[in-house]
């Protein structure tokens, strides 16, 4: 099932209103999820860092590949929409594509 969402985001002082669709089945790596547009940090670099953030303080649900050493996280759809919700004001929620 693939979800769609209507985004209103504030990045650098522009409103931006964006259309982004998630498959609650698939698992997104880090970069794919900064590749979405659903992080509002200046640059690729700190989008990623603040994603590997909220896993490691248990914001967002992952699993974690790697190990302890070297961990590689992946994020299922439904989790990464579990997140935006939380996140998102009423009426920007995700909602089932029609």
């Amino acid at each position: 099932m693939i979800l769609v969402a209507q985004l209103m985001m504030i990045d650098n002082l522009k409103v931006m209103n964006k259309k982004i669709q998630i498959d609650i089945e698939k698992f997104y790596t880090p970069n794919e999820i900064v590749d979405l547009g659903i992080m509002s940090a200046s640059n690729t670099d700190t989008k990623k860092q603040m994603l590997l953030r909220f896993i490691r303080e248990g914001r967002m649900k992952a699993l974690n590949l790697g190990g302890l050493k070297k961990p590689r996280y992946v994020v299922q759809g439904r989790h990464l929409v579990e997140y935006l919700n939380t996140q998102m004001k009423p009426g920007s929620y995700m909602k089932k594509k029609i």
